[in-house]
Formats: C-alpha cells, structure tokens, sequence
C-alpha cells in the first residue's frame, strides 16, 4: 500500500466537506442560532473534516490493498454518508432547530454536492486533469486540480442557490413537520448514494458511457431538487393558509363577541337618552354634554351590511378616542355573497390595518382612514385610504406589517388578498407619498 496515494483521497474529502458546510450554511441562513455561533460553527465543522479524512482511510485502504471495485464503493458509500450525518450533528450543535430540519439542509447541500460532482467528473473524463499533471507535476497538479473542483463547486451551489433561494425561503425559516417532505429527502439522498456508486461500477469501461451516466446523474439531481423544492413550497403555502384560516376564525368570534357588546351599548343609549329626555332642564346635569358624550356610543353607522355596520361602529369608538377621523361612504348591500366569517376576516383587516397606521401620524390633519364602497358599472368597488409615516415594507409584493406581535406577522394584508380572490374579486394597493390606498373590485357575477 502506498500512503502517499492518500493525499488523492484526502484532497477529495476536503472538497467534498468543504462543498457539504458551506451548503448547509446557505440552506440554514434564517434557522435561530445557538449563542456563540460562529465558535461553535468552526469548530464543529474542523472536528467534522478531522473526523472524515480519518474515516477516508479506510476507502483508501480497500480501494488500494483489496482493489475490490465493490467493496471500495460499499466503503466510499459508509464513509460519505457518514459524513453527511456528521455534519448534521454539527448542526444541531449551531442551531435551535429539529433533527428533521438539520437533515433536510445537508439532504439539500448534498444533492447539489452531486450536481456539481457528477458535472465536473464528465468534464475530467475527458482528460483536462492529466493534462493538468504532465504540465505542472504530482503535487502542483493535485493542488490546481483541488483548486478547480472548489470553484466549480462554489459556483454550481451560488447558482442553485440563486435560482432557487426565492421558492426556498421558507425551508429555513419554517419549522417543517409534514412527514412526505422528510420521506422525500431521505429517499432522494440513498437513491443519489446508490446511483452513485453503481455509476462508478458499471460505467468505468468507456469514457463516452461515463460522461453520460454523471451528465445523467446530475440530471436526476436536479430534477429531485426541484420536485422536492416544490413540495416544501406547497407544503410552506398549506402552513402559511391554515394561519389565515385560523386567523379568519378568530375574528369571526372576535365579531360575534363584538356585536354582542354593541348590542347592549346601543340598548343602554337608548334607556340614557329616555332619561336625559324625562330629567327636563331644571336639573343640574350638563344635558347637552351628556347627550354628545351619549351619541359617540350610538351605533349609526349604516352601510346595508350588518357586519361591517357592527366593525365600523365599534371601531369608530377607538377612533373617536384617539382623535382620529373616520369617515364612510359605504353602500354595502350588494356583499352579501361574501361568507359572514370572510366577510368578519376582509373588513377587520382592511379596517385595523388602516386605523393602526393612522394612529402613528402626528399631523393632527392627516389623521384620517376612509372607506368608499359602491357599485360601479355592475361591480362592486371596495377603496381604503390612510397616511402613514413609517417606511413601507415591500416584501414578495406584499406590504410587511410592522407589529412585534409574533405568530401572525405579517398575514393581514395575506388574509386580504386570499379572501378577495376566493371571491373573484382583484385586490391591489398603492403608496403616493404618505398615502396608502387599498383598493378591491369584486366582478359583476357577484352582484346579481
């Protein structure tokens, strides 16, 4: 056995671990890490490549003293795959996410390890590495050649990663629990190990056959990776549409509880304004504030809907407390084909929104949240309008909320629109200045 030939082996293990953190680094970018992260990150993954090149002999071993081609690639599996699971206990070392999530990240890393692997071993095949070594010599050849498979490698994971990171947003950000995205993972990661290894068994005798089976071979990859990309993303838009449901119902109990109250505010108005009526002005009661403290709670607001006259009524309350405007211009008669709970869900939103932003101007005279609802050549045209003086966050087309209340970050607008949609209807929204308008129109086939 010549232990020099190791330097081979152990240039490939230093690739291959090398390739393996960084995409597991890509692929667990928003994952909440664990303190000290970046000591913890170095020094699990040096202990990991301490580790692998140890385990690489024996590979080495079998592939240089036995020269069984089963035996080295039944090795050259072991090794790799334990490999890979060492890096997934580094992981959960550097991060507070499940052993699912961990593995799910190197699955992700590993299949574009293979993309780039298979891509750059069709290419030496054709010989540019021993060109390689007859014009530079043993060691500077190993060198450049280690040199070359780093940047392929880089560049084929940058790539993936750039096409892909918009559809993979979520895998790093949420907790995934659906068991078919972990079966699929785990699937994909034994059936490109075993690929692999019968590539290299079966396809060594020419170099035509070997360029096509690793061009194939990263075909495949990519094909896994994009079937299994797409399932996180329906899996992530499943997640993201019970939170919206689950919010939608929630405020269809807040509404009940809601017109309840008011069902009462409006009864005890009634029984107060008798009494002011019966005291006469020979009291000493102010009977003209009382009466203008009494109206704020009287429920006149009427649009021809009695769940939305139940929200504006009731938020005109907090409104008239904080000094803000509201005004309406709503004939809501025709929006009785939206649902009761989707109509609780499209208006609480559309009206919390607007009033939570108008609360944070300062200027007195921009203090202001309209709602204008009327039928437009058969259609129903929906527009909310309020100022607003803090930066608007744009994300994937959505303005971002700013509350630091966790759980629902973020979903009303979300609510908005899939509700709006679910009913036909095309939502949009515009910023002019520091003035925010949301606009829905719902078709005419609603109308009728």
């Amino acid at each position: 056995m010549d232990i020099s030939l190791y330097k081979y082996y152990a240039a490939g293990i230093i690739v291959f671990v090398g390739v393996m953190s960084a995409g597991e680094y890509l692929f667990s970018r928003s994952y909440e890490r664990l303190p000290h992260f970046a000591a913890r990150w170095w020094l699990t993954h040096v202990a990991v490549l301490a580790l692998s090149l140890g385990l690489e002999i024996l590979h080495f071993y079998l592939d240089t003293v036995t020269e069984n081609i089963y035996l080295t690639n039944i090795s050259a599996m072991f090794v790799y795959a334990a490999i890979s699971f060492m890096i997934v206990a580094a992981m959960k070392l550097c991060y507070a996410k499940s052993w699912p999530n961990c593995i799910i990240s190197m699955i992700l890393a590993f299949l574009c390890q293979h993309i780039y692997y298979n891509m750059y071993a069709a290419a030496a095949t054709m010989g540019f590495e021993r060109e390689i070594y007859i014009a530079t010599g043993e060691f500077p050849g190993l060198m450049i050649c280690t040199g070359v498979q780093l940047v392929f490698a880089f560049a084929v994971l940058g790539i993936v990663y750039f096409l892909l990171s918009k559809k993979l947003k979520d895998i790093s950000s949420v907790e995934l629990t659906d068991k078919s995205i972990f079966v699929i993972s785990a699937a994909a990661f034994l059936v490109v190990l075993v690929l692999n290894s019968f590539a290299n068994i079966y396809a060594a005798d020419t170099a035509a056959t070997a360029v096509f089976v690793k061009l194939l071979l990263a075909l495949c990859c990519i094909f896994v990776l994009i079937i299994y990309v797409n399932k996180v993303e329906a899996a992530s838009a499943k997640h993201e549409l019970d939170i919206i449901t689950k919010l939608n119902d929630r405020e269809y109990r807040y509404y009940n509880k809601l017109k309840e109250n008011m069902d009462l505010i409006d009864i005890k108005c009634h029984d107060i304004k008798h009494y002011i009526a019966a005291a006469g002005s020979g009291t000493a009661i102010d009977l003209s504030e009382l009466s203008k403290q009494v109206n704020i709670y009287d429920n006149t607001i009427k649009t021809g809907n009695e769940i939305l006259d139940t929200l504006l009524s009731e938020r005109s309350l907090y409104c008239a407390e904080h000094k803000i405007s509201l005004a309406v211009m709503a004939n809501a008669s025709a929006l009785g084909f939206i649902g009761k709970a989707d109509m609780c869900a499209l208006f609480g939103n559309i009206i919390e929104n607007a009033i939570e932003a108008a609360d944070k101007v300062t200027d007195k005279e921009k203090r202001t949240v309209s709602l204008n609802i009327r039928p437009i050549a058969g259609q129903i045209s929906v527009c909310a309008e309020n100022y607003f003086n803090e930066d608007l966050l744009i994300k994937d087309g959505m303005p971002v909320s700013q509350k630091q209340r966790k759980g629902f970050h973020g979903f009303g607008l979300k609510s908005i629109k899939y509700i709006t949609e679910k009913y036909g209807g095309f939502f949009s929204y515009k910023a002019e200045g520091d003035l925010f308008r949301l606009s829905i129109l719902f078709p005419a086939k609603n109308t009728e």
